[in-house]
């Protein structure tokens, strides 16, 4: 214990040597105190210490995203010229044999770094992120911005998401374009009828 497998078979002798390296080591291995049948019928003491002022969530967290758009120029020249030259050389020495790059790496500059850029007010030009579209945010932290929404489980407990025929990864919902995140939460408190707004951002 535990179990070895090999790729060829021991000697007699070798399964001889093993045992007795390891015979004073198994012989401290008492096993479990209790059988299984005694640890089945055991039962386990627990106290429980409600709390004194409970509240519960009235409807599923939601977590809301404010993005800028990916650009190729910078708000300084410098860094515009630093992103081409960037790319450039990208191109010219990653993009060759024996290397491959994406055909979208090649073509559009952004996918490899960008900065950014406020996206304008516009349903038919704003772009869709995980399948949304942005919308202005009524309340919370993020009151008055465009920001992206969704249920907080969507991206916290499961590792991807089917949008558009499409599967997107859950790690990929931060990038670069993300400026400013915030959590929603609703709690009911029954003793005192009290409804809140909970906003962490």
């Amino acid at each position: 214990s535990p179990v070895e497998f090999r790729s060829n078979a021991l000697q007699i002798s070798d399964l001889q040597s093993l045992y007795y390296e390891e015979h004073a080591r198994m012989k401290r291995r008492t096993g479990p105190s209790r059988s299984d049948s005694e640890r089945f019928q055991a039962k386990l003491m627990f106290s429980r210490k409600p709390f004194q002022e409970p509240s519960f969530l009235v409807a599923p967290p939601i977590i809301q995203q404010a993005r800028m758009q990916k650009s190729e120029k910078c708000s300084s020249d410098a860094g515009t010229f630093a992103l081409k030259r960037t790319w450039e050389h990208t191109i010219s020495t990653r993009c060759h044999w024996p290397f491959t790059c994406e055909t979208d790496l090649k073509a559009n500059p952004t996918s490899l770094v960008s900065c950014g850029v406020a996206h304008r007010r516009d349903d038919d030009f704003a772009p869709r992120w995980f399948g949304k579209k942005p919308h202005v945010a009524l309340s919370g932290d993020l009151e008055g911005v465009e920001v992206y929404t969704e249920f907080l489980t969507s991206i916290t407990d499961v590792p991807v998401l089917m949008r558009e025929d499409r599967v997107l990864s859950t790690q990929a919902y931060i990038d670069q374009q993300s400026t400013h995140m915030a959590v929603q939460l609703v709690l009911f408190a029954p003793e005192h009828g009290i409804l809140s707004e909970v906003n962490i951002g």
